[in-house]
C-alpha cells in the first residue's frame, strides 16, 4: 500500500514539478514519512502521585501516633491493675522500735513472711567486719555496702543455699550458722564457709530517727546494687551445682530488670511532664499553687482557733461577771455574815482573781490569733498576686515562643520555596529539557536519515539552482516544524519556564505600574469626570439653542468639532 501511494505521488510530481515544485516536495515528504510521535509518559509530572503519597504518609503517621498513645494508656492501666493495692503496700513495710535493743543483741521480726535479723553491733564487731579482706570472700561485698549505719545490721534471715534459717551468734566467725548444711556467716552476714553461694540478703530499709527503723518500701523500683560487681568463686563443698547458682542469679537479675522497666513505664510520663514544666518555668507556678493551698489550710485552722479564743474570752468574761455579782450580793448583807459566808467570800474573791487572770490570758490569746489571722490573709493575698503575676509572665513567654515559632516556620517555608523555585526547579527543568532534546534528536536523526530528499522516489530536475532551492526550502521547513514541536513540548511540560531575571523584571514592572496607577488614576478619573460634565453641559446648551433656532447647522457642526 505504501509503494502504490509513493508511485502515485511520483507520477503526479512529474507533471506539476515545473509549476509548483515546493508543494510537490512537501506533499511527497508528508505522504512518504512514517515518523512516530515519541512517548513522553516517563517525563510527565507525577505531582498528583506525590501529593497522594504525602497524604498517605501523613495519615499513616497520625493514626500510628494515636494507636501508640492508646497502647501506652492500655499498658499503663494494665500494669497499674497488676500492681499491689494500697492495703498490700501498707503492709509491705513495718516500723521497728530500736530503743530497747542493747548493744551486742539480736532482734528477730517477721516481714513479708520471712524472718529479719536486726543486730545492734558493738565497736569491736564493727572493726572485725571492716578488717576482712574483701578479695578473699566468695561474694565480695564490703561492710559499708551492707549497712547504712555501722552499729545496725539489718538482713533477711534466710540461708542462700536452700532457704534454711541460720542460728545467731554461732559458727566459726561468731556470726550466723546454718545447721542444715553447714554454712558459716560472719558478723556482717557474709558467707565465709559452706555451700551457700551468696551473702544474706539486705532488704530495703530506712531510719526515721535514731530509734525508729522502717523495713520495706512501697516503691516499685529496686536498684541493681552490686549485681554486676557481685561474683563468686567456684568451689566444691556440698551438693550444689554451678548451674543452679547461675540460674538463680540470672533469675534475680531478670526480675529486677523487669521491675525497673515497669517503674520507668509508669513513671516516664510524669518525669517528662516535670522536665517540661521546669523548662517552661511552670514549676514555680506549681510551687505557688501549693503554697496557696497550704496557706488556705493554715488560714482555716487559724480562723477556727480565733473563734475558739473568742468563745473562751466571752466565757471568761461571763464567769467573772457572775462571780462579781455574787460578791456584790454578799457585800450588800455584810452585817449579817456568818462564818460560812466569810469563807464563801474568801473563795469568791480568790476565784475572781483567778478569773481575772484567765480573762486577761484569753484576751491576749485572742489578740494574737487575730493578728495571726490578719497576717495569714495578707500572705495569702501576696501569694495569689504573685501567682497571677507569674502565670501572666508564663503565658506571655509561651505566646512569644509560639509567635517566634510561627514566624520561624513561615521563614523556613519561604526559604524552602525560594530554594526550590530558584535553585532546584530550574535545574530539574534544564535536565528535563536536555533529556528530551537528546531523545528527540536521536529519533529525528534516524528518521531524517531514512527519509532524506536524496532517497525520495520521484526525481528532481538536474538543474543545480532548482535543486539547491528545493533542498534549502525543505531544510527550513523541517527546522520550523522541529522548532514548533520543541515549543509545544516546552509549553506542555514546563508551563512557560520563567527565569529569575524574568521574575524580577515582572515584579519591578508590576510595582511600577501599581505606583503609577496609585498616583495617576485619581487625577485621570477627576479629569475624565470633569470632561464628561463639560460635554454634557455643552450638549444641553446646543440642544437648547437648536430648539430656540438661534444657531445654524454650520455653527452646530463647528461647535461639535471643537
Amino acid at each position: 500500500m505504501l509503494q502504490i501511494r509513493v508511485g502515485i505521488i511520483a507520477f503526479q510530481s512529474r507533471h506539476i514539478l515545473r509549476k509548483n515544485a515546493l508543494k510537490a516536495f512537501i506533499l511527497s515528504q508528508n505522504y512518504s514519512s512514517t515518523t512516530k510521535i515519541p512517548d513522553f509518559s516517563n517525563y510527565k509530572s507525577d505531582s498528583s502521585l506525590t501529593i497522594n503519597r504525602a497524604f498517605s504518609y501523613f495519615m499513616v503517621g497520625t493514626f500510628g501516633m494515636i494507636a501508640a498513645a492508646g497502647a501506652q494508656a492500655t499498658v499503663t492501666d494494665f500494669l497499674s491493675n497488676m500492681s499491689a493495692s494500697a492495703d498490700v503496700l501498707a503492709m509491705a513495710k513495718i516500723e521497728v522500735d530500736l530503743s530497747n535493743l542493747p548493744e551486742g543483741k539480736n532482734l528477730i521480726i517477721k516481714w513479708r513472711g520471712k524472718p529479719v535479723f536486726i543486730r545492734h553491733r558493738t565497736q569491736d564487731e564493727i572493726n572485725e567486719a571492716r578488717s576482712v579482706n574483701i578479695s578473699s570472700l566468695r561474694d565480695p561485698q564490703s561492710d559499708d555496702d551492707r549497712t547504712k549505719r555501722p552499729e545496725w545490721l539489718v538482713m533477711i534471715g534466710v540461708c542462700t543455699h536452700l532457704g534454711c534459717v541460720p542460728i545467731g551468734e554461732a559458727g566459726d566467725y561468731r556470726g550466723w550458722f546454718c545447721p542444715c548444711h553447714g554454712s558459716h556467716y560472719d558478723i556482717s552476714g557474709r558467707i565465709r564457709k559452706g555451700p551457700a553461694p551468696l551473702n544474706l540478703e539486705v532488704p530495703e530499709y530506712d531510719f526515721l530517727s535514731d530509734d525508729k527503723l522502717v523495713i520495706g518500701s512501697s516503691k516499685m523500683f529496686f536498684p541493681l546494687k552490686n549485681i554486676y560487681s557481685t561474683s563468686f568463686k567456684p568451689f566444691i563443698n556440698g551438693p550444689i551445682l554451678l548451674k543452679s547458682i547461675l540460674k538463680k542469679k540470672s533469675t534475680l537479675l531478670i526480675s529486677k530488670c523487669m521491675k525497673n522497666c515497669i517503674y520507668w513505664v509508669l513513671m516516664g510520663p510524669a518525669s517528662a511532664k516535670e522536665k517540661l514544666n521546669w523548662l517552661t518555668g511552670y514549676t514555680k507556678i506549681e510551687q505557688l499553687k501549693n503554697q496557696i493551698y497550704e496557706q488556705e489550710i493554715r488560714l482555716k485552722e487559724t480562723r477556727i482557733e480565733t473563734k475558739e479564743a473568742k468563745r473562751r474570752h466571752a466565757l471568761a468574761v461571763q464567769q467573772r461577771l457572775k462571780l462579781q455579782q455574787e460578791v456584790n450580793e454578799l457585800l450588800q448583807r455584810k452585817h449579817l455574815w456568818t462564818p460560812t459566808d466569810l469563807e464563801k467570800f474568801t473563795s469568791l474573791y480568790h476565784n475572781d482573781h483567778a478569773n481575772e487572770q484567765e480573762e486577761q490570758n484569753a484576751y491576749i490569746h485572742l489578740v494574737e490569733c487575730e493578728e495571726k489571722l490578719d497576717e495569714l490573709q495578707v500572705q495569702l493575698l501576696h501569694f495569689m498576686l504573685t501567682r497571677y503575676h507569674e502565670e501572666q509572665i508564663w503565658s506571655d513567654k509561651i505566646r512569644h515562643a509560639s509567635t517566634w515559632g510561627t514566624w520561624s516556620l513561615i521563614g523556613l517555608n519561604i526559604v524552602l520555596f525560594l530554594v526550590i523555585q530558584l535553585g532546584l526547579e530550574p535545574r530539574k527543568r534544564r535536565r528535563l529539557i536536555y533529556d528530551l532534546e537528546q531523545h528527540i534528536h536521536s529519533i529525528f536523526g534516524k528518521y531524517q536519515a531514512n527519509f532524506s530528499p536524496d532517497k525520495l522516489i520521484f526525481h528532481v530536475p538536474k538543474e543545480p539552482e532548482v535543486s539547491n532551492n528545493l533542498s534549502s526550502l525543505a531544510n527550513e521547513e523541517f527546522e520550523k516544524q522541529m522548532h514548533s514541536f520543541y515549543h509545544n513540548i516546552n509549553n506542555m511540560f514546563l508551563r512557560e519556564h520563567i527565569t529569575p531575571i524574568t521574575l524580577s523584571f515582572l515584579c519591578l514592572s508590576s510595582a511600577f505600574i501599581g505606583a503609577t496607577l496609585y498616583i495617576k488614576l485619581p487625577l485621570s478619573l477627576g479629569n475624565i469626570t470633569e470632561s464628561f460634565e463639560s460635554i454634557n453641559e455643552v450638549d444641553g446648551w446646543i440642544k437648547h439653542l437648536m430648539q430656540c433656532k438661534q444657531l445654524s447647522e454650520a455653527d452646530v457642526k463647528r461647535l461639535c468639532d471643537k
